[in-house]
């Protein structure tokens, strides 16, 4: 009470919200970083002088001095460094800001810094410190408000979308049955159904109808949760790396740069104030003068909120949920086989599945030039068979090549398919005519070695080593994270 009184100047019966409304964290943070400057003097007298760590031990604090004690140690870190083969102890206050990085982003981090060497590891870290901090006040901002869009319930809803579209679906596979276009369904009067080769039970209309509204209203929801939770971060981000990559092509000089400082933005020119913006980002000192932000010019601050509009555009998980909603709009008015397009969904929430596509798509160059050297074989012996052997492309009574291209197509068609290459769908040749019998044997054989075994097999081969260059990548960089600081 005497705080109260003397201290804030309130009644002694002054209520809780009161009191909570007048003091602000400002108020003690000199007091609580003296205290962690006294608890990390102790720690590390305490390393030298044994009677100080003896005094350190719970029997000797009251009750208030041993919470006060428990606070700063569970509020401290410590790392280590190697200073000339000698091991230091190097403490620091972790702020409650640190509490909010959240698990998503410090496994991102964890997963893809560089760590061929410890230099590449810090250097990492810095990098990355700006985008960290930032996420971490944001977070914090977040859950101080009434309604929290916390990327917990960005995923629940993530979920429910899916669930919805896996009801969908399960509904369509169990009762969907094949019905003739030229006969009109009954369309139960459930609103946008088009008649299609799907006939249900009106049931099972309406109940498609009602999950795929539910469906889109949670794709959109899902949008504009991660536009509320991601986009302050994204279009912060990219203004930081358009600044840095800008200030490398232009540096302005020093007593430009302190002319800058000295004005106010409405009395710089529109292109001074747009150089700003470019060159340091929307954080520029310059533009934020007497508490608020203000870029000078309107013609600055329509710049500035396009090319954050068009930051949020290009970012490939908006371009993902902007195209969740536009298929989900598409299995409502259009056609409900559009809904069997969001099982995919399930790649982005199965890092299992990520990495057999990333095995794939990791060495997509060689596969694409050794997938380039096949078409170039294939069309080889589809041009021979198109000049030479085009008798035996008859599949019953219909000639498969017919031209140079129906050639091409049947040859990459059949020959990639069958188990012996394009000789097990071509037909028989008769030792009674032996230079065409070994013309065939040459042809068959020549393609089933160089195609079907070599070419197919290099293909396979680069997606098996890439899955082993995976599985080495991660047991390194486990080993690395567990045993090395």
């Amino acid at each position: 009470s005497h705080y109260v009184t003397t201290e804030l100047n309130l009644k002694p019966d002054a209520r809780a919200t009161t009191i909570n409304s007048t003091v602000s964290s400002e108020n003690f943070e000199d007091y609580i970083y003296e205290g962690f400057d006294l608890y990390v003097l102790l720690k590390k007298l305490s390393g030298h002088i044994p009677r100080i760590s003896s005094e350190l031990r719970p029997e000797h604090f009251t009750m208030d001095e041993q919470r006060a004690y428990e606070f700063f140690q569970s509020r401290t870190c410590r790392i280590e460094v190697l200073v000339d083969d000698d091991l230091q102890h190097v403490y620091f206050a972790k702020r409650p800001v640190c509490d909010h990085l959240t698990t998503e982003t410090r496994d991102k981090f964890m997963n893809s810094v560089n760590r061929d060497s410890a230099n590449q590891k810090l250097m990492g870290l810095i990098n990355t410190s700006s985008d960290l901090i930032d996420e971490m006040r944001h977070v914090e901002k977040i859950s101080k408000k009434t309604f929290q869009i916390t990327p917990q319930r960005l995923a629940k809803i993530r979920d429910i979308s899916f669930m919805l579209s896996l009801l969908i679906n399960i509904v369509m596979l169990g009762w969907c049955e094949k019905s003739s276009n030229s006969v009109e369904n009954d369309t139960c009067g459930v609103p946008f159904l088009r008649v299609d080769f799907c006939s249900m039970p009106c049931w099972g209309n309406w109940m498609i109808f009602a999950l795929g509204c539910c469906q889109a209203l949670a794709s959109a929801t899902m949008l504009v949760s991660w536009a509320g939770n991601r986009a302050a971060l994204i279009i912060a981000s990219e203004w930081r790396q358009l600044a840095q990559k800008n200030k490398i092509d232009a540096k302005p000089a020093e007593d430009e740069d302190e002319l800058y400082k000295s004005l106010m933005p409405d009395e710089l020119s529109v292109n001074e104030t747009r150089h700003i913006l470019r060159t340091r980002g929307k954080d520029a000192e310059e533009f934020h003068r007497e508490g608020k932000r203000s870029f000078g010019h309107i013609l600055t601050t329509m710049e500035y909120y396009w090319m954050s509009f068009i930051f949020l555009l290009e970012h490939p998980r908006f371009k993902y949920y902007l195209l969740y909603i536009f298929i989900s709009l598409m299995g409502l008015y259009i056609s409900k086989i559009f809904y069997c397009l969001h099982l995919l969904d399930i790649v982005g929430r199965s890092p299992t599945l990520q990495n057999i596509i990333q095995a794939v798509t990791l060495n997509r160059l060689q596969l694409l030039m050794t997938g380039l050297l096949g078409i170039i074989l294939i069309y080889i012996y589809a041009v021979v068979g198109y000049f030479f052997l085009n008798d035996y492309f008859t599949f019953g009574t219909q000639d498969q090549c017919s031209s140079m291209f129906h050639c091409f197509m049947t040859t990459i068609n059949w020959g990639l398919r069958m188990g012996g290459g394009i000789g097990d769908v071509l037909i028989e040749s008769h030792w009674n005519d032996q230079s065409e019998y070994f013309s065939r044997f040459l042809y068959d054989l020549s393609f089933f070695i160089f195609v079907v075994i070599i070419l197919l097999n290099i293909i396979f081969g680069i997606i098996i080593d890439t899955f082993a260059e995976l599985r080495d990548n991660k047991k390194n960089m486990d080993e690395d994270m567990k045993n090395v600081c």
